[in-house]
């Protein structure tokens, strides 16, 4: 039964790659510039849904916590003020690509002190922690891409996630090494699958059968933040992917083990934002960012699941 919907979701994602590359504002590309900028557009809106899907699915087991993904954590904030914080400075690129790593990282521990403040994990001050971190986190980059005398545009499009950027065979060459650390991150999770389903139980539980869960949690924040911080350096922040998709594939395909948890969620995450950018490119008569469109199917969502955790 999971083989064939894994080859649905498969398929699904395959039809989505198509209609990335085929849609747009002038119908299907009329020439090889037009193709190679929808086929850039694609991969990242690609690694977009791939690594936020992967790794919020990673961070709801470390927290025990459905409402958790690298946007509510943190980690996106946290990565955006270090990048930008490094440009402005005049770093090149792959500084402030580490720049980003670094300070996602620290965001994502900070939300967990603040959580863990009495001695176990609480829901409420995880959530509140992390949104008012991503918020301050937020408006910090605003002010300074403001003072610096950026356009509106550029702040609005890093905030909310753009991924139809113009790059030079430099550039590209950069991105596709970032992407390349990207996957190996998701494959570096995917391969703690059995740990992750322990963990997923509570810490007690996972340490009964012997797993090292604090040395667990350290390798998950390494590995989310590591792809969030590289992420965010590159298409800026796109909110509530990585939230919704775990729960949607779950219900897809009926189980919660990671093993088959982790890839079909990356299915889906490409899916879902291979659409929602052409969606995003193609229905109106402007060009939206992606996590304006992510953000309006994903926050009703997170409200429900709100409200279902306060019911509990």
């Amino acid at each position: 039964m999971f083989r064939r919907k894994f080859a649905f979701l498969l398929a699904l994602t395959i039809a989505s790659i198509g209609i990335g590359i085929a849609l747009g504002p002038d119908g299907l590309p009329s020439n090889r510039q037009i193709l190679m900028l929808r086929v850039v557009r694609t991969m990242l809106a690609f690694v977009t849904g791939m690594s936020l899907s992967v790794n919020g699915a990673a961070l709801q087991s470390l927290f025990a916590n459905p409402l958790v993904d690298p946007h509510i954590a943190g980690i996106s904030g946290g990565a955006a003020l270090g990048y930008v914080s490094a440009i402005l400075l005049g770093a090149p690129f792959y500084i402030a690509s580490m720049a980003a790593i670094g300070t996602g990282w620290g965001a994502a521990l900070l939300v967990f002190a603040i959580a863990a403040s009495g001695g176990y994990v609480n829901r409420g001050k995880l959530l509140l922690g992390g949104i008012s971190i991503g918020m301050f986190a937020s408006s910090a980059v605003m002010l300074m891409l403001a003072l610096k005398g950026e356009s509106a545009l550029f702040a609005i499009r890093f905030i909310w996630g753009y991924i139809g950027v113009v790059l030079t065979s430099r550039e590209l060459t950069a991105y596709l090494i970032e992407i390349s650390i990207i996957v190996a991150m998701a494959l570096f999770l995917w391969y703690l699958s059995r740990e992750l389903d322990a963990l997923h139980l509570g810490d007690s539980e996972a340490m009964a059968i012997g797993i090292d869960v604090n040395r667990l949690k350290s390798k998950v924040f390494f590995a989310t933040s590591i792809s969030t911080g590289l992420l965010v350096s590159m298409v800026g922040i796109v909110g509530f992917i990585g939230l919704v998709v775990p729960h949607m594939t779950r219900r897809i395909i009926g189980t919660g083990l990671h093993k088959k948890l982790l890839p079909s969620s990356a299915l889906v995450g490409v899916s879902i934002a291979i659409i929602t950018d052409a969606i995003a490119r193609t229905v109106f008569s402007f060009e939206l960012p992606l996590g304006i469109l992510t953000s309006l199917f994903g926050i009703p969502i997170f409200v429900y699941l709100v409200q279902k955790e306060l019911s509990l």
